[in-house]
């Protein structure tokens, strides 16, 4: 192939690339946007937490640590997930470079 065919596939796959992180980080920011708080999931957690004391009072004991050990749940699970975002989107980062870095024959695939 020539320096030409080379140069515009070396753009397509910069634009395809850039895309693609484009997209990731899009994703990524809306959902920050929208929180676990933000959301009224836990709008009706008082009335709940009422009729259970009124029900059975020796149950009301249980209610803090059970909510306790559900938000550390899901901050857990939010970490993990954000863990492994941050990684797809760094592989993404380092496999454009790479193959934008071999197009242009800057570093060369040697096996064995």
């Amino acid at each position: 192939m020539n320096e030409f065919y080379i140069f515009w596939i070396c753009i397509i796959v910069t634009i395809f690339g850039s895309a693609i992180l484009a997209g990731l980080i899009i994703f990524g920011t809306l959902l920050i946007g929208k929180s676990l708080w933000h959301r009224n999931d836990f709008r009706d957690w008082d009335k709940i937490l009422i009729l259970r004391s009124l029900k059975d009072p020796s149950r009301f004991k249980d209610i803090p640590k059970n909510l306790q050990n559900a938000y550390n749940e899901y901050l857990q699970r939010r970490n993990e997930f954000w863990t492994t975002y941050g990684q797809i989107t760094l592989s993404v980062l380092v496999a454009l470079v790479l193959t934008i870095l071999l197009l242009t024959k800057t570093i060369i695939h040697k096996t064995g």
